[in-house]
């Protein structure tokens, strides 16, 4: 077993955490109070990955949740499945609303980042194998940005040689939907954090979330719960090889070997097919050619790209369900053989890997999640730039950040390793 913990940041990290609890809990037959339920031995093969075992014969998840505003973290006992947190591992100071990365990274942060780390402490100090951390939040405000990078600096430093992954969300593009007036800046100076620390990034975006709200799970006026719910079954599914039984099962550090060839380029982007979880009746018929060239259909990706015209680094496709792995495998190097996707001309031809789980997730027979290092983030990655240049060659709002410490040059060098890893990944799209 590998244990993993979740650090779940901010307003919109928070959210997400509730309804991925709910849905690992049902994976691993454990009921609202954390008591096993279930009656399949794999439930509890690996359940130590995102929970520890009480001597009450409860689980607790392995989880640490931060805001500097309480009311996201205090809001989590509305949920039913309140009990399974340890609320040892709650950390809500009473700031206010943090809206910029400079109050996350050096005026909350300060304050607080010595209590996160004696939680993380104790909590890596529990574990057995100690895998690594994923972190979930957003990079609009400033706790998910500037406070979730702080603390990636820190577990990158105090851990080495453990996984460090984060689950980053984009706001959404509509000025009307997206009202901290900072985010420009706010993200920009998120990701140039993420380019040194995290060792892989999986991004989201709410544009996206929202398109498969309404088409594909046909919801007229989805709310964050409903993306919350899709990012869940994008983490469980990503994770799925190595909490259940399988062939080609693969943990963290193989899906991150497998992903990255440089370390700068660690920039993924996700998908799921099908995701029709919601009306699923659960005998849905399995299409093998459908569902080895739906899964890379610009439609069913968590983050807005256009993959058509654009490279592919590597793929990692993991596979749930009792399916037919010689077919899939078979269908996959034809895609690979006809250039369906296309790849740098250093590149061998084999740039999708498999790993198969046997156990399907919950209401559903079989699933695929895969992440893609692919130069099709560019557009995405262009428009963030640009939107952080126009702020900044203006100088607009810089004194929300002077206040807090943070001087100029932190925005220059933040702008310059952008553009340059943008400059990486087109050059890359180029060979």
């Amino acid at each position: 077993m590998s244990e993993i913990i979740s650090l779940f940041i901010g307003q919109s990290g928070n959210g997400v955490c509730t309804e991925f609890l709910k849905l690992i809990a049902e994976e691993h037959g454990l009921s609202e109070n954390g008591k096993y339920q279930g009656d399949q031995g794999y439930q509890l093969e690996n359940i130590q990955t995102y929970f520890e075992e009480q001597s009450s014969e409860k689980y607790i998840s392995r989880s640490i949740n931060i805001d500097v505003n309480p009311t996201p973290v205090e809001n989590l006992q509305d949920s039913k499945y309140f009990p399974l947190l340890n609320q040892k591992n709650f950390i809500k100071p009473d700031f206010g609303n943090g809206i910029s990365f400079a109050k996350g990274y050096y005026t909350h942060g300060s304050e607080i980042s010595n209590d996160v780390e004696n939680v993380i402490r104790k909590e890596v100090e529990k574990t057995n194998k100690f895998q690594g951390f994923q972190f979930i939040h957003s990079i609009a405000g400033g706790t998910g940005s500037g406070l979730a990078s702080l603390l990636t600096e820190k577990v990158e430093e105090e851990y080495k040689k453990k996984a460090v992954y984060n689950y980053t969300i984009f706001p959404f593009t509509d000025p009307n939907k997206e009202k901290n007036l900072l985010a420009p800046y706010n993200i920009v100076l998120s990701l140039h954090y993420l380019i040194e620390l995290s060792h892989f990034t999986i991004l989201l975006d709410n544009d996206q979330l929202d398109y498969l709200s309404k088409k594909k799970l046909q919801i007229k006026e989805p709310d964050f719960n409903n993306f919350n719910s899709i990012i869940s079954r994008c983490i469980s599914g990503v994770t799925s090889s190595m909490r259940f039984p399988g062939k080609l099962n693969c943990d963290l550090n193989k899906i991150c070997h497998n992903l990255i060839f440089f370390p700068r380029l660690h920039f993924v982007c996700p998908s799921i097919y099908p995701t029709n979880w919601l009306n699923s009746t659960g005998d849905e018929y399995f299409d093998i050619e459908e569902f080895t060239n739906q899964f890379l259909n610009s439609e069913n990706f968590l983050v807005y790209i256009d993959p058509i015209k654009e490279k592919y680094f590597t793929i990692q496709s993991i596979f749930r369900g009792v399916l037919p792995i010689g077919s899939i495998e078979e269908n996959l190097y034809k895609i690979q053989k006809y250039k369906q996707i296309q790849s740098p001309k250093w590149m061998n031809s084999n740039i999708i890997n498999t790993a198969y789980s046997q156990i399907p997730p919950t209401n559903q027979n079989f699933d695929v999640t895969s992440l893609s290092n692919t130069t099709a983030i560019l557009p995405k990655f262009k428009r963030l730039l640009n939107n952080f240049t126009n702020y900044f060659k203006k100088k607009m709002y810089m004194k929300n950040f002077s206040y807090d410490g943070m001087e100029e040059m932190e925005f220059l060098e933040a702008e310059v390793n952008f553009r340059d890893l943008i400059e990486e990944i087109q050059q890359q799209k180029e060979f």
